[in-house]
């Protein structure tokens, strides 16, 4: 994971992961051999003190099973933030994938005799908007317990005699 802030309104940082498995049968044999990676780039622009705005893509690929073998797929988000009312109103507007409707996932598979591929489309484009609101002033209190009554969590008389 690399991250870098130039400065206090924009910050960016990058996640990469990835490794090689492989499958080998009862003999030693190699069944299955491959190589997974995922990336995931994220963006923030703080532009003014209530407004924030960022992106993220990620290319990403479930990791694989003997016989089975899923592709990357890639999505991507954007998103803005406002904050009124002295910071208690936060509206937030989400925009996923908004470069393609449909989200496909193609698997391979196969086992003695057979091959099968499977292609899955998802809807991937969609519109979010949050809105959420801060009671109180948001200011940390501290809590004093009232000692006045005597009483312990290890007093076990119930009083009868």
């Amino acid at each position: 994971m690399l991250n870098y802030r130039p400065t206090e309104k924009l910050s960016a940082n990058i996640f990469l992961n990835g490794g090689y498995l492989a499958f080998y049968g009862d003999k030693g044999a190699l069944l299955q051999k491959d190589l997974v990676y995922n990336i995931s780039l994220n963006a923030d622009r703080n532009p003014r003190k209530n407004v924030s705005l960022g992106g993220n893509y990620t290319y990403t690929q479930a990791p694989p099973q003997l016989g089975v073998r899923t592709k990357h797929n890639y999505s991507c988000s954007f998103y803005v933030t406002t904050k009124l009312l002295k910071d208690k109103l936060s509206v937030t507007l989400d925009v996923r994938n908004p470069f393609k409707k449909y989200s496909r996932l193609q698997t391979s598979e196969w086992g003695d005799g057979f091959y099968q591929e499977r292609f899955n489309d998802i809807t991937a484009r969609s519109l979010g908007l949050k809105v959420a609101y801060s009671f109180g002033s948001g200011k940390k209190s501290t809590v004093q317990r009232n000692k006045s009554l005597e009483s312990t969590d290890l007093d076990r008389s119930t009083g009868v005699k």
